[in-house]
Order: structure tokens, then sequence, then C-alpha cells
């Protein structure tokens, strides 16, 4: 079973200002040519300097950023060499390899563009190579929005280092917001580095490995700036064509827990968030809406037992339910699943036509996020009607 939640995806390293984002594509194609040929922190951090004080982050958290990639970068090796290296484990050997395969299959049955990523492995002694700090103010579900160069402005900020995390959210919890960290498997800069293969990715199966990666290069191939639900409900759609295909052309069961237990679960939460956005946005006293919201959350933990009970005593997510939830939790499911639906229907509107299918999603990206938001929208009420490929 492939447990598939929100923080085992995309986290972006935002080293770079926004005055790089704006510029021309051929200037972006250069700068992109440049920064995957930096293996040195001053030459990164030189770069950086004169335009820092542009973004929303302090110097410091460029900092932290430079470093985490610099640990990246030292710890690189080719792919093939980990694989000829009489000293890495079989396991390891035959993931790379499938990796490798993965990459191959994304580019030449997917149209994905790995241009260079992911033919370097780094093996890292912790579980997550960063952290995650979602944040909402305890009576809404608008999120605190961080903005950066590569990635546009997110619903999050990440960090290499756990304890900076856990230091950013105390931070936001003493100013009144409600906050969650979450831990990512998979590093993305959305090609403008040469991103290596993880070790906290590769431990997982097959089929997971390949969702990963496809997400992965999907944003590369689509990203949006300053709309995360588009780009993560276009990725999250596109990991599970992919490793279907990928499965399929490898006589290997391909079996999503997204198409199975996940959306029942998924279906509470998203109906949980409703619940809420309901709540905050009408004239209640705000004690009103604690006591309110705080129910919520208690009927969703109950809702899950009863769920569970159809199940056959599977329990893997458990730790994810007992974590507890806030607004700022609930956020990072809606975040990544808002759009699911959609895009799953518009990929088999168009399949096996993925050149059409990438055509008609960049012309959505050339919506404005309100406009966009109405075609999702327009979707779960009149089904097939705005998924048409062409």
């Amino acid at each position: 079973m492939n447990l598939r939640l929100p923080e085992q995806y995309l986290s972006v390293n935002c080293i770079l200002t926004s005055n790089i984002s704006i510029a021309p594509l051929t200037y972006q194609n250069d700068m992109k040519l440049c920064l995957k040929n930096f293996t040195s922190l001053p030459l990164l951090y030189v770069l950086c300097c004169p335009v820092l004080l542009t973004g929303c982050a302090s110097p410091t958290y460029y900092s932290q950023a430079a470093f985490g990639q610099l640990e990246l970068w030292t710890k690189s090796r080719s792919i093939q060499e980990v694989i000829d290296d009489k000293t890495t484990s079989t396991l390891e050997k035959k993931k790379l390899i499938t990796a490798l395969n993965i990459l191959e299959f994304a580019e030449e049955q997917l149209l994905l563009p790995a241009e260079g990523s992911y033919q370097d492995y780094v093996k890292l002694n912790r579980r997550y190579v960063v952290w995650n700090v979602f944040a909402a103010p305890k009576d809404s579900l608008n999120p605190k929005i961080s903005c950066f160069v590569i990635a546009g402005c997110l619903p999050y900020r990440g960090y290499f280092s756990q304890a900076d995390a856990n230091k950013h959210a105390r931070k936001l919890n003493k100013k009144g917001y409600d906050t969650y960290i979450a831990g990512v498997k998979a590093y993305s800069t959305l090609g403008w580095l040469n991103d290596p293969i993880l070790s906290t990715v590769i431990e997982r199966d097959n089929v997971s490995l390949a969702q990963i990666l496809f997400h992965e290069l999907s944003h590369q191939k689509i990203y949006v700036k300053n709309d995360a639900q588009f780009n993560e409900g276009f990725a999250m759609a596109m990991a599970d064509h992919g490793a279907m295909l990928w499965a399929t052309s490898r006589n290997t069961n391909f079996s999503s827990s997204r198409k199975n237990m996940e959306p029942e679960l998924i279906k509470l939460v998203i109906d949980t968030k409703h619940k809420l956005n309901v709540l905050y946005s009408s004239n209640k006293t705000l004690e009103v809406k604690m006591t309110a919201k705080k129910k919520y959350f208690q009927d969703l933990a109950l809702q899950y037992r009863a769920l569970k009970q159809n199940w056959d005593g599977e329990n893997i997510y458990d730790n994810w339910m007992a974590e507890g939830w806030n607004n700022a939790k609930i956020l990072t499911v809606g975040t990544y699943y808002d759009y699911v639906p959609y895009f799953e229907a518009l990929i088999e509107q168009c399949s096996p036509d993925l050149e059409s299918l990438y055509k008609k999603v960049m012309q959505l990206s050339q919506l404005k996020v309100a406009e966009r938001r109405e075609i999702t929208t327009s979707f779960t009420t009149a089904q097939q009607t705005n998924t048409a490929c062409r």
C-alpha cells in the first residue's frame, strides 16, 4: 500500500530572488545553466546577496537554504558511480537502476523533462530532506504565504533543519497561528539546479518511487507561480497516471492507495474543511467558532474510526490522523487534492495524446487564479463539462 500524503512531495529550495523570476525567458535559461554548474557556497551566496532583501524571507533563512543545498552538492555522487561501487548494497543498486529506468520512461513515454536532474545520488542520514512549516490563523483557512523566486508564493516555508522548522513554528504560534510541520522526502528546484535522487526517496517501493519522480518532473514540465493548488493537483494526477503506465509496461501490479482507501479519507478531510470555511465566514463570535472548530476535528477522528471498520484492519493512516488537527494541517490536504479530480478527468479525456494534454494545461496556466478555480469548481458540479482536451 502506497501512502501518498501531502508531506511526501514537493519542497522548493528558495535561494534565489524575485528579480530573476520576472526576467526574460532566455535570461532565465542562461541563469539555470549557470546555477547548475555552481558547487561553491560563496559563489551561490554572492549571486543571491545583492537582491536578497527584495524577497519576503530574511538573510538568515536564505543562508540555511544555501547551506542545505551545499550539503546536497558535497554528498552527491553520480548514480552510475554508486552502482559500480562494490560497497553499495545490492538493494540500493537495484533501486537506483530502477530509478534510471523510471526517468527514461518519463522522457520517452510521458514527455517529461529530466534535463540532467536525478542523475546523481545523495545518501542522507535522516528520514526527510526538508521540513515544511504550514501556518494559518486560528479562525481562518487563509494560509500564511511566503514568496520566493523559483516557486512564487507558497503556503509554506521549508527548512533543511527540523530544529529550524520547529523554531519558526514556535514563533508563529506565539503570534496566534495554527502551525503544522511536515517532513518532506522529495526535493526540487524546478529545473533551476540538477536535483539528485535522495536516499529518503529510494527507500520506498518501486511504484511509489515512480510516483514521486513523475510528480517532481511534472512540476518541471508545467509550474504556475502563485497557484499551489493548480501545481499540486496536476502533479498528483500525473504521478498516478504515469506510475500506472510504467507499472503496466513492466508487468508490475499498480495499486494506488489513493484509488482505494485514501479517497474516502480525503473526502472526510475535505468535507471538514468545507464546514470550517462556512463557520469562519459566519458572524458567530470567536468563542463560538473555536468551540465548533474543536468539535469538527473531534468528529473527523470519530468518522475516521468508523471508516476503518471497512478496511480489514488496515492502519496505515493512524499515525497521520493521531498527530492532531488544526487549520494549518487541513490546508495541506486541500492544497494537494482540491484539483486532482479535475486533472484526472482531463488526463482521461486526452489520453494517450499527452502533447494535447500539456497544451491544454498550459492554456489553463495562462488564466488568472480565480478563473482556474472557477473551472475546477464547475467540474465538481457539472463533471465532464470543462474537461474537453481540445
